[in-house]
């Protein structure tokens, strides 16, 4: 009667001299790999092949090592008895490295090696680590590894540089895996950095690797940024910093502002380059330039050091590392912002006062906006685009609370053209108000007169000249969008609009900032 059991040991030789000859494979695979100039030493690896350039990040600017694990391979029996040592750099880009879960509850990891390319054989490589043999980092590391082995040359994108060290004597092998996870610099904080892939790896390799920066704002799908983080890293003036604010008095402001709004107005001033100071001689205020100390870094950067100890400045909210800060100092410098005051709190009152207060000061009569690409008559005008249902509103506070203020509402080109009464809704009669609003809806039918005319080869010249909206042929001195939950979806025509208006400063005011996902908001580059 046959012994089905002794089938066993067979089969578990079998075994033994398959993982031998895919560690014999795995070897010469590694020493196929062409060596670094600066790379470890290479004994009976046979004629080396030229020397292999590293890449850099696009743009020429080179990678940023943000960590660097070790991992241990126990030893290996294999097929093939030399004796040599290997090391080669950039390994990534011809071997293949992932992780899954073993174990008979899944505690435990099995991390396989096998080529990348057909044509490395079929082989695989696996070995299995306890848990606790694996620390957060080194699990980070591998995932990173395992998502993106070699450098793609995308600003912004994270990646690996793995070593690969192999010590045979005769037929035991050590194999050792030295990781780097490098950051590609960046100017732009959109493209692939805002993948999901390149998220998540960005979130959980900073979780372990640098816990003092908050990776809510990676588009966690556990944890996501929430209205109340929004909230708590508002922006609140200090009594005793805007201390003379109190002081504060407005030319032509028919009402008294509270100490909270005189503070909020001077913040307002400041994020515009000027702060309003009382001077005691002439009793009266006046305006100073104000700019912030440049210590001061842009809004969500932190300064952490990179794996070499060097210093380096991190972005959770716009995912980028870069070693020169200045290049974002842009973003630290804008003018405007949002004012997200509760509901009854007199944001209106607050950007009657700002307009009033803060005019634009004698200049060029045009001025050259970059996005559109042409130059625009200079307004000191302020423009209101606010929701139809509180249109009304507007206009009666301005009439109310600034009497002497020039005010237009601008209904739109179709509109103002179908009233024979009305003057001609040009851009310069426009420009000669204090303020003009508008609503929404004037933005959604005025997109397509708006937008630059696409070039198109026509058999006949056109009849008739293409109108432009007046609203993008003005430097708008301030813009403020009210109700700006109204634009959170960039593709709809107001959004679109709202992105092209020519403006110095620029505002947005709500009370409900954020509706659900801070992330929602940087799907599209942003106008400026």
């Amino acid at each position: 009667m046959p012994r089905f059991g002794a089938a066993r040991p067979a089969a578990r030789q079998n075994e033994q001299k398959s993982k031998e000859e895919s560690v014999a494979a795995l070897v010469k695979l590694v020493q196929s790999i062409p060596s670094e100039a600066a790379g470890g030493a290479s004994q009976g690896a046979g004629k080396e092949r030229p020397v292999k350039r590293t890449k850099k990040a696009a743009g020429g600017r080179d990678p940023i090592c943000i960590a660097r694990e070790r991992i241990q391979f126990p030893s290996w029996e294999s097929a093939d008895t030399e004796s040599n040592t290997t090391t080669r750099q950039n390994a990534g880009e011809i071997l293949s490295i992932s992780m899954t879960r073993a174990g008979p509850r899944g505690q435990d990891y099995q991390l396989a090696l096998s080529p990348r390319r057909k044509g490395g054989g079929g082989f695989s490589v696996a070995q299995t680590f306890k848990r606790s043999a694996l620390s957060a980092r080194q699990l980070s590391t591998i995932s990173v590894a395992e998502a993106q082995a070699f450098d793609p040359g995308d600003d912004g994108c994270l990646w690996v540089s793995v070593e690969v060290t192999i010590e045979q004597d005769g037929a035991s092998v050590n194999f050792s895996l030295a990781i780097e996870v490098n950051w590609n610099g960046s100017i732009s904080v959109w493209g692939t950095t805002q993948s999901l892939t390149q998220q998540t790896l960005r979130q959980n390799h900073l979780r372990a690797w640098y816990p003092a920066v908050d990776t809510r704002f990676f588009g966690s799908q556990e944890a996501p940024a929430t209205p109340q983080d929004f909230y708590e890293a508002a922006s609140i003036p200090d009594k005793e910093e805007f201390a003379d604010a109190s002081s504060l008095e407005v030319p032509g402001l028919e009402a008294r502002l509270y100490p909270f709004q005189c503070r909020a107005v001077q913040w307002l001033l400041r994020r515009e380059g000027v702060d309003w100071c009382y001077d005691s001689d002439s009793g009266s205020g006046r305006f100073e330039p104000f700019a912030l100390p440049d210590q001061v870094l842009p809004v969500s950067f932190k300064q952490l050091q990179d794996a070499n100890g060097e210093k380096i400045y991190m972005s959770p909210a716009l995912g980028v590392a870069v070693r020169d800060i200045s290049l974002f100092r842009g973003i630290r410098d804008l003018r405007g912002g949002i004012i997200a005051e509760e509901m009854g709190l007199g944001k209106t009152l607050e950007v009657i006062a700002l307009m009033l207060l803060h005019r634009r000061p004698e200049g060029p009569i045009m001025v050259y906006d970059p996005w559109l690409g042409r130059e625009n008559l200079a307004t000191s005008a302020t423009l209101i685009v606010t929701p139809s249902t509180l249109l009304e509103q507007w206009l009666s506070e301005l009439s109310r609370h600034a009497p002497t203020a020039r005010v237009l509402y601008y209904p739109g080109l179709k509109k103002a053209a179908r009233n024979k009464h009305d003057v001609e809704m040009s851009a310069e009669y426009m420009g000669d108000h204090d303020v003009v609003i508008t609503t929404y809806e004037v933005l959604r039918s005025e997109i397509w007169i708006a937008t630059d005319q696409p070039e198109r080869s026509m058999r006949n010249s056109r009849q008739y000249e293409r109108p432009v909206s007046p609203l993008v042929q003005l430097s708008w001195w301030r813009v403020c969008i009210d109700e700006a939950q109204m634009v959170e979806n960039w593709t709809n025509n107001a959004a679109k609009l709202a992105r092209r208006i020519p403006r110095i400063n620029a505002w947005a005011i709500t009370g409900t900032p954020v509706k659900d996902d801070v992330q929602k908001g940087m799907c599209e580059p942003p106008r400026r």
